[in-house]
C-alpha cells in the first residue's frame, strides 16, 4: 500500500495559486497590480470629468444630459475617490482572468464592490490600502 498524504492540495482556480496571496495579499502578481492600476486610471479620469462638469455648472437643466446610478454614485463628495463601474477589459490581462483578478483584490482589500442597481451593475473603489500599494508603501494589516 502507498503512502496516503494528510497535506491539502493548493487550491487552483484559473491556474492562480489561490494559497499563494490568501495569507500575503501585499504580493499581487502583475495582472492584479495591472488590474489595480487601470481603476486608479479609470478613477482619476472619472474625477477630472466631475471636476470638468462642475466647472460647465452653467448648463441649463434643460441642456443637461441624463444622470445614471452611476454619475450620482461616482460623484457622492463623502466618498472620496470616484466609483469606477466593473472594468470588462484591460490591455495585457485576459478576459478569462479577470473575474478571478477582481476577487483576489477584493478579498486583498485593495477595493470595494457596491451594487449600483439591477441595470447598472458593479462599481470599484480603491480603498486607502490599495493606493498605499500603488504608491509603492508597505502594506499591513495595521496600516488600515
Amino acid at each position: 500500500m502507498g503512502k496516503s498524504s494528510t497535506k491539502s492540495p493548493s487550491a487552483k482556480t484559473n491556474g492562480l495559486d489561490l494559497d499563494s496571496w490568501l495569507f500575503s495579499a501585499s504580493e499581487l502578481g502583475a495582472d492584479a497590480l495591472a488590474l489595480l492600476t487601470a481603476y486608479r486610471t479609470a478613477a482619476e479620469s472619472a474625477r477630472q470629468a466631475t471636476e470638468a462638469k462642475n466647472r460647465n455648472a452653467e448648463t441649463s437643466v434643460a441642456e443637461a444630459p441624463e444622470r445614471t446610478a452611476i454619475d450620482e454614485f461616482a460623484e457622492t463628495p463623502s466618498r472620496g475617490l470616484p466609483a469606477v463601474p466593473r472594468l470588462r477589459v484591460v490591455d495585457g490581462i485576459e478576459v478569462s482572468s479577470l473575474a478571478s483578478l477582481h476577487g483576489q483584490l477584493l478579498a486583498g482589500g485593495y477595493l470595494t464592490a457596491e451594487v449600483l442597481g439591477r441595470s447598472d451593475g458593479l462599481a470599484y473603489r480603491l480603498t486607502r490600502d490599495g493606493l498605499r500599494h500603488l504608491n509603492g508603501e508597505t502594506v499591513t494589516a495595521d496600516a488600515a
